[in-house]
Parts: C-alpha cells; sequence; structure tokens
C-alpha cells in the first residue's frame, strides 16, 4: 500500500511538472474522472498524461458531438477503462490561452494550434527565412491568444547584416525580448534557457527551415526532433516536425514544437484593437486624428498621415498596418454576412413552421 502511496504521489509530481494546477483549470467537481494533458494529437487519437503515466486517449460521443476539438497543451478530463492502457475524453477544461490561425484556403474558419501557452517563442532564421512582416503577423497571434511572446533570430552566422536585422526586428518589438542566437552554437542556448521557467509551456512558433528542431535537441540535450538541410535557393524548408508534442525539459519547463507555418492568416472579431498594440507608433499617432473613426487612408488632418510625412512612422510599417486592418476587416464582414444568412435560414424555418401550425388548426 505503502508503495503504491509512494508511485501515485510521483505520478502526481510528474502532472505538476507539466503545469497542472488545479485552482487555474478545476472550476467544477470532476467525480469520478481524472485530469490529463494533452502530450499530442494523431487524428482522433491523442496521447494523454494522467496520475497514471501516459495513455491513448480517445474523445466521448458527447465531445465529438459538441463540435470541440482536442489541441496540444489541452488539460482536459478523463475516465479510465480497466485493464487498458486507455482512456475517453469526457470533458476540455477552460483553456488559459489559446493559439489559432485563420484556416488557410478558408475564408470562415480557424485552425487550432494549441492552448495553455504561457510564453509564444518566435524563431526567424536571419538567412532568407527573414521576414519583418512575417513577425507582425506572428506577434498578432499572440496577442490575441492571451500568450506572451519573445523573439530569437536564428542563424546569426549566416548572416552578414545580422546586427542591422537585429535592430530592425527590436523597433518592431518594442518591449517585446529579441534575442540573436546561432544554434550550431551551444554558448547560444543559455539566451533561449533565460525565458524557461519550472511549469510554463513554451510554444515555438516559425516557418521550416527556421531551426526550431535545432534549438529543441540542444535544449533537450538529445537528438529527438529531426532536422533537415535548407534549400539554398529560398531558405525554406520541409516540415521536418509534423505534428504538436509536448517535452518536458531537464531544466523545468515545457516545450512544444509545431510545425513551420509560413503562411499566417489573421482573424479577429476586435482585431483592430489588438493591432494597434502591434503598431504602437500608429496607435500614437492616431490620438491627433480629426475624425475619431479615421482610417487613416486619406481622410483630411489625420495624425498618422502627418506623423508619415515627417519620418515618424516608417513606410513599410504602414503599408503592413494598412493591409492587415484590410484582412481583418474582411474577414469580420465574412463572418457577419454568414451570421446573417444563418439567422435568415432560422426565421424561414420558424416562419415555416408557423405557417404549418396555423394550417393545421384551420386558420389558414
Amino acid at each position: 500500500m505503502k508503495i503504491r502511496r509512494n508511485r501515485m504521489s510521483q505520478l502526481n509530481s510528474i502532472l505538476a511538472s507539466y503545469g497542472w494546477k488545479p485552482e487555474t483549470f478545476l472550476t467544477e467537481s470532476i467525480e469520478n474522472l481524472k485530469p490529463g494533458r494533452v502530450i499530442s494529437v494523431y487524428g482522433e487519437h491523442s496521447k494523454i498524461l494522467t496520475e497514471f503515466g501516459e495513455q491513448k486517449g480517445i474523445p466521448s460521443g458527447t465531445l465529438m458531438s459538441s463540435g470541440e476539438f482536442i489541441v496540444t497543451g489541452d488539460w482536459v478530463l478523463v475516465r479510465e477503462i480497466d485493464g487498458e492502457d486507455l482512456c475517453i475524453v469526457e470533458k476540455i477544461l477552460p483553456r488559459k490561452t489559446f493559439l489559432r490561425r485563420k484556416n488557410p484556403g478558408k475564408r470562415k474558419s480557424f485552425q487550432a494550434i494549441a492552448s495553455n501557452i504561457d510564453l509564444l517563442l518566435v524563431i526567424m532564421g536571419l538567412d532568407n527565412d527573414y521576414s519583418p512582416r512575417r513577425i507582425e503577423r506572428y506577434l498578432f497571434l499572440a496577442k490575441i491568444s492571451g500568450a506572451a511572446a519573445a523573439i530569437v533570430l536564428n542563424k546569426k552566422d549566416l548572416c552578414e547584416q545580422s546586427e542591422q536585422r537585429f535592430s530592425e526586428i527590436k523597433t518592431i518589438a518594442g518591449e517585446i525580448p529579441v534575442e540573436m542566437i546561432s544554434a550550431l552554437d551551444s554558448t547560444h542556448i543559455s539566451k533561449i534557457l533565460r525565458f524557461i521557467k519550472p511549469e510554463n509551456t513554451i510554444a515555438f512558433l516559425g516557418s521550416s527551415g527556421a531551426g526550431k528542431s535545432t534549438i529543441i535537441n540542444s535544449l533537450l540535450g538529445a537528438q529527438v526532433q529531426k532536422t533537415k538541410e535548407v534549400k539554398s535557393s529560398d531558405g525554406t524548408g520541409k516540415h521536418t516536425t509534423t505534428h504538436r508534442e509536448l517535452f518536458l525539459l531537464p531544466s523545468g519547463g515545457i516545450l512544444m514544437d509545431n510545425p513551420g507555418i509560413r503562411e499566417v492568416g489573421l482573424f479577429s472579431e476586435s482585431g483592430e484593437e489588438e493591432l494597434e498594440e502591434i503598431f504602437p507608433e500608429i496607435a500614437i499617432a492616431a490620438q491627433e486624428c480629426r475624425f475619431k473613426d479615421c482610417s487613416h487612408n486619406g481622410e483630411p488632418d489625420c495624425g498618422v498621415a502627418a506623423a508619415l510625412k515627417v519620418g515618424k512612422i516608417d513606410e513599410a510599417r504602414y503599408s503592413s498596418y494598412l493591409k492587415l486592418i484590410k484582412e481583418l476587416q474582411a474577414y469580420k464582414v465574412s463572418i457577419d454576412s454568414e451570421e446573417a444568412r444563418k439567422k435568415k435560414q432560422k426565421d424561414k424555418q420558424l416562419s415555416k413552421a408557423l405557417r404549418k401550425r396555423l394550417k393545421d388548426k384551420g386558420r389558414i
């Protein structure tokens, strides 16, 4: 009995090391269910860490019919199946943070990426992967997810303009921390370790070939993630990471790798306000606009236009801002149109049902 209690205590300790905090995630009685964290997802199946160790998880019928999807990083309540290394996921616990992007090629849906992330670490190569405009998109995803963000510029050894590019990203990042490293230099890894705290979850975000897997292998001290050469022609790489997975670091903290994300579609119902936090110089200049609803695109007495004219706002940043605003507005229009279509369809069904009822009663 004592041995079993010691084992249970050890397993509960493992669960805590993956970030389990009952006071944060539990909002109701769990009865006969057990908490667990989703380590990885493979189609409808998932790998879940519970107090009994790693188990294969499958969603319950109720969960599947609800339309909710399990994502890596979720905290869930599971029901054990006696005698089998299998559990049924009955409920997804409230997500502290939720990383999503607009579904590529689809106007009105989003792709769930991960949940319960404390820090999003944006990894970008200083080679042909370098793109300040993509950094802005990554930072917006971090903002609407609710997670903190930091930026790591990799492949310093391959870039002659590394200091110039570092300075450019520092300007874009504002108060967001930025580090510059070469992942092949083991002494540089300490710059990343400063972001990692015990029981906190850090997710890597970046395009293929940025060096995410190389950094993860260095942090884990083992060849866990495959790495591949990038194409010299454009600096891109194949997706060496094909799924999301959580890793427990020897130094404490939980690490999540993500398949490379190059297309960063934006969506958000209230995105314009959040976007201003990514472009603070535009938000400050906008306070001088004559009209409160100024779009900063040709209106008279525009504070942003005035700041742009005297060089207080970078032309490329301004163009990027307008492009992202247009993208967010297009998403909102598509959502409003879809909601209007659904309402019209529902009203039509109600009207039809009412006419049938009146007809049955002989009133029409």
